[in-house]
C-alpha cells in the first residue's frame, strides 16, 4: 500500500504572492512594522513553518490573531489563487495508486473550500495547522495508523524534507514551489521532481 502526504502550498496552489500580501496587511493592522518580501516569507519554511512565525511575530496572541485572520481572507479570496499548472491531472492519476492525505501549515477549513472549489477530490484526508502544528506529529500519525505502507511526502521547502527525514519517509521534492531545486538538493531528499507530471514516477 502506497500513501501520498501531501504539502499544500507551494505544491498544489502558489501562494506565495498571496500570502505576502495578506500577512503584510495583517501584521500592519495589528502595529507590527516589519514587513515579509517573498524571500523573507519563504524562509519561514526552512524548519517548520510555525517556528518560523513565532520568530517574526512573537507576541502569541497577536501571531494567532493574525493565523484566524488570515484563514479568513484566504477564504474569502480563494478564487484567486494560482493551481500549478498539471497538479490536478496528476493528483487523479495518483489517487487510483494509493491513499492520498494533506499535511499543511494551513487552515484545513481553507483548504477544503479551495479544494471543492476547484474540482479536487482525490484527499481522503486534510490535516491543517490549526488541527496540529507540528507536520512531524502529524506524519507520524499515518505512521501509527499504517504501519506496513511506504509512504511518501511530497513538499516544496527544505524543512518539508527535513521533516520527512526525520519521521523515515520517502523525503519527495518539488522545485516550482518556495524554494529552488538548488536548496532543496543540499536537504538530500530521496527524489527531487521539477514538474507535476513526474510525480507519477511513485506509482
Amino acid at each position: 500500500m502506497k500513501i501520498f502526504l501531501f504539502d499544500f502550498d507551494g505544491v498544489i496552489i502558489d501562494t506565495l504572492p498571496i500570502a505576502v500580501e495578506v500577512y503584510n496587511q495583517q501584521m500592519q493592522a495589528h502595529g507590527i512594522q516589519y514587513q515579509f518580501t517573498p524571500q523573507s516569507f519563504a524562509e519561514l519554511f526552512l524548519n517548520n513553518f510555525h517556528k518560523g512565525l513565532s520568530a517574526a511575530i512573537p507576541d502569541e496572541t497577536i501571531r494567532e490573531k493574525i493565523l484566524k485572520e488570515k484563514n479568513a481572507e484566504y477564504e474569502r479570496r480563494k478564487d484567486d489563487f494560482r493551481i500549478f499548472d498539471g497538479i490536478k491531472d496528476t493528483l487523479d492519476q495518483l489517487a487510483k495508486g494509493g491513499k492520498m492525505i494533506i499535511i499543511s501549515s494551513n487552515g484545513t477549513q481553507f483548504i477544503n473550500a479551495l479544494l471543492n472549489s476547484r474540482g479536487i477530490n482525490y484527499f481522503d484526508e486534510v490535516l491543517g495547522g490549526d488541527i496540529e502544528k507540528s507536520k512531524v506529529k502529524k506524519i507520524n500519525w499515518q505512521k501509527e495508523k499504517y504501519p506496513d505502507a511506504d509512504i511518501y511526502y511530497i513538499g516544496d521547502t527544505t524543512g518539508d524534507v527535513k521533516e520527512s527525514i526525520e519521521t523515515q519517509v520517502k523525503a519527495v521534492a518539488v522545485s516550482w514551489g518556495f524554494h529552488s531545486r538548488k536548496e532543496l538538493e543540499k536537504e538530500t531528499p530521496d527524489y527531487i521532481f521539477d514538474t507535476p507530471s513526474e510525480l507519477l514516477q511513485l506509482l
